[in-house]
């Protein structure tokens, strides 16, 4: 392969390690974000470590705020991811 096309290519294959490591630290932050979000606003927090969706009985009577919360925090990443 020419020199020039090689460079290019390994520029490219450069770009989508960083791609890669930065969406995996993308993932950790929101992670990190959902756990902080649920510490703080679950009612059950002091005995769970995460939402358990299908057994929580305040998400079946729509009063749970961690829930809540969360579903805006995810429309306006999903908004700005689309801009």
């Amino acid at each position: 392969m020419d020199q020039k096309w090689s460079e290019a290519v390994q520029t490219l294959l450069r770009l989508r390690r960083q791609r890669e490591k930065d969406n995996l630290d993308f993932l950790h932050e929101l992670e990190e974000l959902e756990s902080r979000v649920f510490k703080e606003l679950c009612v059950k927090r002091k005995y769970m470590k995460q939402c358990e969706p299908s057994y929580c009985c305040f998400r079946i009577t729509g009063s749970c705020e961690f829930i809540k919360t969360w579903h805006e925090i995810k429309c306006e990443l999903d908004s700005l991811n689309r801009d």
